[in-house]
């Protein structure tokens, strides 16, 4: 054999050797919290409730609430095996905590190994892992403790409980290794001191979150709705109000106040409740928590709060009544497969000082409210009629009611993909909602051979 072919040999067995050594990352520096003296309970029988004989590993499982890890200030360091040596304990028994966080840099399956003469608990993220009860005489005697990192290691947070007594005939310490399953993984190790880490699914699915937030008239209070995802898919909601004069929260409760919003002139929230049986009408002063009845006894419906705070708008439902012969199912018409399609709403007004509830609309056609003007002396509603005749296969028309004396105006009769109106603020003009096609194609800019998107409103 000559000498090229000796060294070609040579390299691949170190080519292979290489790549069948496992990677093993080991921490260059820890961190350790003060030790904590335990001491043995008053021993008033031999045994306990299980005939269990108190032994000194007992000790291990002492209940210990881990600092923060700020708190974590003695550091230590390695010696050349990759063993930190921790205090002696002079007197009795004592808890020696050490943590540390770990990072992988990927995906994929690892495994923590803690090596020790000592007794001690691994915890990973506030888990306990694995539990080591032996006492072993020597360095080179030590037990090992092992726990499965599996998927992405985002800053684990490791922590090792050490059990140490003055008995012991070797120095306590502690040896930590984390080995990638496979010996020709790229995933990669780091340890730090630092709680920071990456943003992960946990994050964006659980939580708190503001669901929606809407200002007192004046501006001084903001109402939120929280929602809070807990693990495994609970949730739970919050109302808080924030006071933005006093910088702070002066009420946190459950949502159990049913379409509670804002009155529109004073900074005074109202809501529904139907504890009772009936729906009520209470308004809540934020300052005080002093509650006021404004109206009960109402259909349990939503309700819009007239500009003046005097009366509340809403409707109420009434279904169409349709016999089928025997055997078949009579179609009202081409969307009756839908469920609410025989559903009708008409508007009622409810007025707060006479307790009056006045119907404001009546007929086969579902009137929609609008808007109502500051002064609540008119309103705008909207009907719709079917037209299967042509595309959008609905007609929309608007009409002002004038509330003092129950006269109607028409604004515009059998309009297409026009959806709603709202009146400026001197009730002089009206803010309309509708697709690009609306009044013959006013807001379309495509090309001659294309058709408006009617969901792109404007």
């Amino acid at each position: 054999m000559n000498k090229k072919t000796i060294c070609t040999v040579i390299a691949a067995f170190i080519i292979v050797a290489s790549l069948s050594a496992q990677r093993v990352f080991m921490p260059q520096k820890l961190y350790k919290f003060e030790s904590i003296a335990v001491q043995k309970p008053i021993l008033l029988d031999s045994t306990n409730l299980t005939q269990t004989k108190f032994t000194e590993d007992l000790l291990l499982s002492y209940s210990v609430s881990f600092p923060e890890q700020e708190r974590f200030k003695t550091e230590l360091i390695p010696d050349t095996s990759g063993f930190f040596f921790l205090p002696k304990t002079n007197n009795g028994n004592e808890l020696q905590l050490i943590s540390f966080y770990l990072n992988g840099d990927g995906y994929g399956k690892g495994k923590l190994v803690v090596t020790s003469p000592n007794p001690l608990e691994l915890w990973v993220d506030d888990v306990k892992r694995a539990t080591k009860t032996q006492v072993n005489d020597s360095l080179h005697q030590s037990g090992s403790v092992d726990a499965g990192l599996n998927g992405f290691t985002n800053n684990s947070r490791v922590i090792i409980k050490v059990l140490t007594s003055s008995e012991n005939k070797t120095t306590p310490a502690v040896k930590i290794e984390v080995k990638p399953d496979e010996a020709d993984s790229l995933l990669n190790y780091t340890f730090n001191n630092s709680g920071h880490r990456r943003i992960n699914i946990k994050d964006i699915m659980e939580g708190q979150r503001v669901s929606s937030s809407t200002i007192s008239p004046s501006g001084r209070f903001i109402l939120l709705s929280l929602r809070e995802t807990l693990p495994g898919g609970n949730n739970n909601n919050f109302t808080e109000i924030y006071d933005t004069k006093q910088k702070r929260t002066i009420l946190s409760e459950t949502s159990n106040r049913s379409q509670i919003q804002w009155m529109p002139k004073s900074d005074i929230l109202f809501y529904i409740d139907d504890s009772n049986g009936d729906r009520s009408v209470i308004t809540l002063d934020p300052l005080t928590n002093e509650t006021v009845v404004l109206a009960k006894g109402l259909p349990k419906e939503n309700f819009y709060m007239a500009p003046d705070e005097k009366s509340v708008f809403f409707s109420s439902k009434e279904t169409i009544s349709a016999t089928s012969p025997a055997g078949l199912k009579r179609l009202v018409g081409i969307d009756d497969r839908q469920t609410n399609y025989r559903d009708r709403y008409f508007l009622y007004r409810h007025l707060f000082d006479t307790g009056l509830t006045q119907q404001l609309t009546f007929g086969k056609h579902t009137a929609s409210l609008n808007d109502v003007t500051e002064d609540v002396k008119h309103l705008l509603f909207t009907t719709t009629e079917e037209d299967l005749t042509d595309r959008p296969f609905r007609k929309n028309s608007l009409f002002m009611l004038n509330l003092e004396t129950m006269s109607v105006d028409t604004i515009w009769k059998d309009q297409t993909y026009i959806y709603s109106a709202q009146f400026s603020p001197d009730n002089k003009k009206l803010l309309l909602h509708g697709a690009p096609e609306a009044f013959n194609g006013i807001g379309l800019n495509i090309s001659a051979n294309q058709i408006a998107n009617s969901y792109d409103t404007q």
